[in-house]
């Protein structure tokens, strides 16, 4: 799938290349929504485990900062792709910065 979004993306980039952008967020949206299932069962293989060792309150913060660092990531990618890398450094802090406080209760 990830090879057929990149060649679409390429082909509307020769013919209209103002649209390659919006075909790159497609994309990944698209592939992103094939792995739901399978995020869906790694995440009750996460909480069960977290469950039986007794450390489950560890486990929604660090779904929550692995949510936070993918979201980050896939954002900062779209900005770089429409050419506002400025931009991406803004995402990519804030996501730091937003994982750092909800850290910040672990800590206390």
């Amino acid at each position: 799938m990830a090879i057929l979004c990149a060649a679409v993306g390429v082909l509307l980039r020769a013919i209209k290349g103002e649209l390659a952008p919006f075909a790159r967020v497609a994309g990944g949206i698209l592939i992103f929504a094939m792995l739901l299932p399978t995020l869906s069962q790694s995440t009750e293989k996460i909480l069960s485990l977290f469950s039986v060792s007794g450390i489950e309150r560890y486990a929604s913060v660090m779904l929550r900062a692995l949510g936070i660092a993918m979201l980050g990531r896939i954002c900062s990618e779209v900005c770089r792709d429409c050419g506002e890398s400025g931009a991406a450094g803004g995402v990519e802090l804030a996501g730091k910065l937003a994982i750092l406080s909800l850290c910040f209760p672990l800590i206390e």
